[in-house]
């Protein structure tokens, strides 16, 4: 049974719909944070550095340096939690600004999936420096 979203009556109906995209944007932005990590894992693998480095690298936000002498485990608690926060946050942000794109575009999955994808891409190239 699919999760019902219970609004109060007296909301905005603009502010319904911003709530609905920050969920759904939150939720994208999880998914997305998802594939992202495999491929980082299988990336790193590929180039015969440790599998475990992309979570050391998403957990050095949080511990810096030590983030790369910490054990293992910790490391990847650490990296595992900042990775989807962030990723929420992204997706969430994504929401908020595609609320502000007209109804008609937010109506077509292509040009949905499209702007994710460009808007990653932004987003990582951001982040390589």
């Amino acid at each position: 049974m699919p999760h019902r979203i219970h609004y109060r009556r007296d909301e905005h109906p603009h502010v319904r719909t911003l709530r609905r995209l920050l969920g759904a944007g939150a939720g994208a932005g999880i998914r997305a944070g998802v594939l992202f990590l495999v491929l980082q894992v299988l990336t790193a693998d590929a180039v015969r550095e440790p599998p475990i480095l992309p979570l050391r690298m998403f957990a050095s936000i949080v511990l810096g340096v030590a983030a790369l002498r910490a054990p293992a485990a910790t490391t990847a608690l650490i990296g595992i939690t900042v990775h989807f926060i962030l990723a929420a946050l992204y997706g969430a942000t994504f929401g908020v600004v595609n609320f502000l794109v007209p109804a008609r575009t937010r109506a077509s999955y292509g040009r949905e999936i499209a702007l994710g994808i460009i808007a990653g891409g932004v987003l990582w190239l951001v982040n390589q420096r």
